[in-house]
């Protein structure tokens, strides 16, 4: 791969969203980033025991970790194919050289995976880089293929639409909107405003690190609402007599002026 092609993470550790992950997910997501099987588009293959021999985690914690990356929104991860791709690809690597040009072609050729093929050619889109060889070759493919029945053709089209946006993508948007209720901007038309916000998102890799603040305080209200009240522990027959005399005591207990009163 080419100097202009090779991954530099360093960038990551300097953005907030980033610095508040685990160490072992920080690792993980380096790894996506910068191991030897990543090809020129940012794709690897999650291949358990060669993961685990060098990041150290056991498999099932690393395929765990990769759910966890996948729904904040650092990568996409097909765990049908096994393929792996950092979202943030395109917005580091403009792939100008021819060598680099090379290097993006040959990744883009050995994707798998119709949900990570989506997820690249929009962010590749977005962030001007052009793809656009990568997809007459899909159409080429396409066209070789038998004619599909009415039902294979559902779906197909229903795996190469583009990707929903990340759940906690979703949740930020209506912690943005309540935000801006709060400073005296009301939102009046919801789908419009959750449509720039997504977008901002793509362009930035994620909300920024004030929103999933709020959202972790918000997330956090919630479970201690939805928890029931903890019961009070049964008392023992001793316990409420006793109870019940101190309560007496205190009831009758004289006050400081007639206790001076007696004593003079």
């Amino acid at each position: 791969m080419s100097a202009e092609s090779r991954p530099h993470p360093r960038f990551l550790w300097t953005e907030q969203r980033v610095q508040s992950l685990p160490l072992s997910l920080k690792r993980l997501l380096e790894y996506a980033w910068t191991g030897p099987d990543v090809n020129g588009a940012g794709v690897t293959v999650f291949e358990p025991g060669v993961w685990q021999a060098r990041i150290g985690e056991i498999s099932m914690a690393l395929e765990t970790g990769l759910q966890i990356l996948d729904k904040a929104g650092h990568v996409v991860y097909d765990s049908a194919t096994g393929e792996v791709w950092p979202r943030r690809w395109f917005a580091f690597h403009k792939f100008v050289s021819a060598p680099a040009r090379s290097a993006l072609d040959a990744g883009l050729r050995r994707i798998q995976s119709s949900l990570i093929r989506s997820a690249v050619v929009e962010s590749a889109c977005s962030f001007g880089v052009s793809v656009d060889n990568f997809k007459v070759n899909v159409r080429k493919q396409r066209g070789n293929l038998p004619t599909p029945t009415s039902t294979s053709t559902t779906t197909t089209t229903t795996t190469t639409t583009t990707r929903d946006p990340p759940p906690l993508w979703r949740e930020a948007v209506e912690v943005e909107i309540e935000i801006s209720e709060k400073l005296g901007k009301p939102v009046f038309n919801r789908d419009k405003y959750s449509e720039k916000v997504l977008e901002t998102y793509k362009k930035d890799g994620g909300p920024g690190p004030g929103v999933l603040k709020q959202l972790e305080a918000r997330k956090r209200a919630q479970e201690r609402q939805a928890q029931p009240p903890t019961p009070e522990p049964a008392r023992t027959a001793p316990e409420v007599a006793s109870a019940h005399i101190e309560a007496i005591k205190l009831k009758y207990r004289p006050t400081p002026t007639a206790a001076a009163a007696a004593a003079a």
